[in-house]
């Protein structure tokens, strides 16, 4: 990894065996795809409800944006390869409001820390009408899986919940925040935003490199 450029939430990483763009003549380049495989830039949820005007926006990121295009623009003939990741939601994703009631039948403001210990006590619980099936969760990645799947195929959800947030905790460093609905599937904030998109795409134009979008 030979250039990482981190500012608040825009994320870029360029891989490259070789040299970073800065130093980078054609002939380097070209050796370097030769000899590793070739470059790849990969473009961490730039997403319109990151930027200005989103609703979890970073008020520096149209700079952020401005930067990633310029870096796109000025070395498509040195990338071989743009992966673009997309933060994906759906309304009601357990770190959105609308996913948890307190014990005043309201949903938690934005922001709110939620501990495990205030979802076992009551403090907060997820909707009682909401039905997850149990193919909606990775077994995987949740190690208490199948703790919290009824007979029917179904999730518990106030168990899942618990396990969740316990699991947030377990290493002592992050506990569960209430986010403002954002990067909600199929809405405009959950779309790449237009600065990067369009230097992604007039790049594709311009060679056959492969555009990745992942969610």
């Amino acid at each position: 990894l030979k250039q990482e450029t981190r500012h608040h939430r825009s994320c870029v990483l360029v891989y490259n065996m070789g040299n970073t763009f800065d130093n980078m003549s054609t002939d380097t380049a070209r050796s370097s795809k030769e000899n590793s495989g070739g470059t790849t830039l990969l473009l961490i949820d730039v997403q319109n409800d990151f930027h200005p005007g989103g609703s979890l926006a970073i008020p520096t990121a149209n700079e952020d944006a401005d930067r990633i295009a310029s870096l796109i623009r000025n070395n498509m003939s040195s990338i071989d390869r743009i992966i673009a990741t997309l933060d994906s939601h759906r309304k009601l994703h357990i770190a959105h409001p609308a996913f948890w009631v307190g014990e005043d039948g309201k949903n938690p403001s934005p922001f709110t820390i939620i501990a495990s210990d205030e979802v076992e006590s009551g403090k907060w619980k997820p909707r009682e009408d909401l039905k997850v099936p149990s193919t909606e969760l990775d077994t995987v990645i949740f190690e208490k899986a199948k703790d919290v799947i009824r007979e029917d195929g179904s999730i518990d959800l106030l168990k899942y919940c618990i396990e969740y947030t316990r699991a947030l905790e377990k290493k002592g460093r992050f506990q569960l925040c209430i986010w403002p609905e954002h990067c909600i599937v199929g809405t405009e904030g959950h779309c790449v935003v237009p600065t990067v998109y369009s230097a992604i795409d007039r790049g594709s134009l311009c060679s056959p490199h492969c555009i990745q979008r992942h969610r």
